[in-house]
C-alpha cells in the first residue's frame, strides 16, 4: 500500500512567476502592508491572501498556529511551538538579502 502523497509546486515560468508575485504585493498593500517584502509575498504563497496578510503584520512573538492550519502547519514542517519570528527568520535564511527586498517599486 502506497503512502500519501504531497503535491509538489511546480516551478513557474519566470514571467508568470513575477505576475504572481506582483500580484501578491497588490492584493497584500490592499490589505494594509503599504510596502510588501518577497518575505511577505512568501507567506502569501504559502498560506493564502488572508494568512499570509495576517502573517505579515503579525509580531514575531505570536504563534504561527494562531494564523494557520494544523495541516498547513504540517505541510510546512512547522511545529506547534514556532513563532512568527521563527518562521521569517528561517525563511529569510534560505531567501537570502533578497527576503527584505521590497516588490513594488516606483
Amino acid at each position: 500500500m502506497a503512502g500519501p502523497r504531497t503535491r509538489q509546486a511546480q516551478p513557474r515560468p519566470p514571467a508568470e512567476a513575477a505576475q504572481y508575485l506582483k500580484d501578491a504585493a497588490t492584493s497584500l498593500q490592499h490589505s494594509g502592508i503599504s510596502n510588501p517584502t518577497a518575505l511577505d509575498a512568501r507567506a502569501y504563497y504559502n498560506f493564502g491572501p488572508s494568512a499570509g496578510a495576517e502573517i505579515a503584520t503579525a509580531d514575531d512573538s505570536s504563534l504561527m498556529s494562531s494564523y494557520i492550519s494544523g495541516t498547513a502547519m504540517s505541510g510546512n514542517n512547522i511545529s506547534s511551538t514556532t513563532t512568527v519570528g521563527q518562521w521569517r527568520a528561517a525563511v529569510a535564511a534560505k531567501m537570502g538579502s533578497a527576503a527584505s527586498s521590497s516588490i513594488l517599486t516606483g
